[in-house]
């Protein structure tokens, strides 16, 4: 009787492996690549150099008016 109940418990066992194996293989998805680095667009217009206006209002007023809201 003894070897009955160990033979269950071995069928069991590689049953709940086999379970646990095939979910894992299943619902294991194909993550991206952290080192795929996107491509960047070029900017279609150079970019101001904002350095050049000492004025803050004036260097605030240029900088909405080039990238505010349209």
């Amino acid at each position: 009787m003894h070897k009955r109940e160990t033979f269950k418990i071995v069928l069991i066992t590689l049953g709940v492996l086999a379970v646990i194996v095939i979910n894992a293989i299943i619902f294991t998805k194909d993550e991206p690549d952290i080192l795929d680095i996107p491509q960047t667009v070029e900017a279609k217009k150079p970019v101001p150099d904002f350095s050049v206006y000492s004025d803050v209002k004036e260097k605030k007023k240029l900088f909405l008016i080039i990238y505010g809201p349209r």
